[in-house]
């Protein structure tokens, strides 16, 4: 008959296979230099994930085993990310923001392509009209013609009237069939200026008014051990969203495709940047997500990331900080119970109490009580093992 020390540790040794470690102290190069494939990092402060980030894209840029792109909403990691150049980060780092104005939106897009953005923006703003496609095609054909296609020059050509514009397209050899469109839809012509006023408004803050840098994500020739950040933070998300989940799939429309890092943005449900991130990663392309509660993301925040930093003391809720923990999986917890024994023998005042051990399927492997003290959870870097860190550093 088993005692009860004797179960206790046949338990202890059923619930190794948690295989979660507690260590004192752990830094955030060190998670990345173990860590590897799509990765979610959550929770904490924005300054506290700004600083994971950072180690993250610096790590890649030493290793120059290819480029990351990262779109964000957060000008902390823009700024972390300078100060660290400016420190002696190894690498190449090319930013585009409100202060780094360098963007040439549309620059080397096919006809095609920005006639497919100009619809989709024209659905995002309400502004459908039925000749629409007919005269943005037109519209396009024409500036084809005449100008190379960027956010500039869709706006210097829809500076003239219609009728100019048909005439224009008639000098520069454009089809019969675009200038007779531009000709008579007259009212697709009011609602496609809105729309691209809208645009422009929504654009213009990454780029300077001539947007003649030839430079963006699609264009560009990406360097092996360059970081492409993107600030795309603006009053008309849904509209920049819209526009870069567009570029992203120009961009990535090759044989090695660069990792994706999406930072701090908004993305609802529905949002085309998060369709496409989800995407790439079944593709299989590395990407990187990182938000203050991936809870928000339901589906999409629990499948497909190798890696997961989950930073505690900030801004996850105990029922979202059960749901960022759901993810690093379950196993079957054993304690030890009484099972019954038999009477006294003569003479004998106790009883002979016999112990099982008692199994609790489905329990977490983290707790979130168990998280109380600690500054992160960590997944990856250790083959299977969750490592509870008390301090990151």
């Amino acid at each position: 008959m088993a005692s009860r020390g004797d179960i206790q540790k046949k338990c202890a040794r059923l619930n190794e296979a948690r295989n979660v470690r507690t260590v004192n102290r752990f830094g955030f190069q060190r998670f990345w230099e173990g860590a590897w494939g799509s990765f979610l990092l959550t929770g904490g402060t924005e300054a506290a994930r700004a600083d994971a980030l950072c180690a993250k894209l610096c790590h890649e840029m030493r290793r120059g085993a290819g480029p990351t792109v990262v779109l964000t909403g957060s000008s902390l990691l823009e700024r972390e990310m300078i100060a660290r150049m400016g420190g002696g980060a190894g690498g190449y780092l090319l930013v585009s923001s409100p202060d780094y104005r360098n963007y040439h939106f549309f620059y080397r897009w096919s006809p095609e392509n920005i006639a497919r953005f100009l619809l989709r923006a024209a659905e995002l703003l309400r502004c459908g009209d039925g000749e629409m496609p007919a005269y943005i095609h037109a519209f396009i054909d024409i500036l084809s013609c005449c100008y190379e296609p960027s956010l500039a020059s869709l706006s210097a050509l829809a500076g003239y009237t219609d009728a100019q514009i048909a005439q224009i397209g008639q000098n520069r050899g454009a089809s019969a069939r675009s200038i007779d469109q531009i000709a008579r839809c007259a009212q697709a012509g009011v609602q496609f200026r809105i729309v691209l006023r809208q645009v422009s408004g929504a654009l213009l803050p990454m780029s300077d008014g001539e947007c003649a840098t030839e430079y963006n994500l699609s264009a560009a020739e990406l360097k092996p051990d360059g970081v492409y950040l993107v600030n795309i933070r603006s009053q008309f998300p849904e509209l920049v969203s819209a526009y870069f989940s567009q570029e992203l799939q120009i961009a990535l429309d090759c044989a090695r495709p660069p990792r994706v890092v999406l930072d701090g943005l908004p993305l609802s449900e529905g949002d085309p940047l998060r369709r496409e991130l989800r995407e790439l990663r079944l593709r299989g392309v590395e990407t990187g997500l990182s938000l203050p509660n991936a809870a928000l993301l339901g589906e999409d925040g629990s499948g497909g990331f190798q890696s997961r930093m989950i930073l505690l003391n900030g801004e996850l809720s105990g029922g979202d900080l059960e749901a960022a923990l759901r993810p690093l999986g379950t196993y079957t917890h054993y304690e030890p119970i009484e099972s019954g024994g038999r009477p006294a023998k003569l003479f004998s005042l106790l009883t002979e109490t016999s112990w099982s051990p008692s199994a609790e399927p489905g329990r977490l492997r983290v707790e979130p009580a168990e998280t109380v003290g600690f500054d992160a959870v960590l997944y990856g870097a250790h083959r299977d093992t969750i490592l509870l860190v008390r301090h990151m550093d």
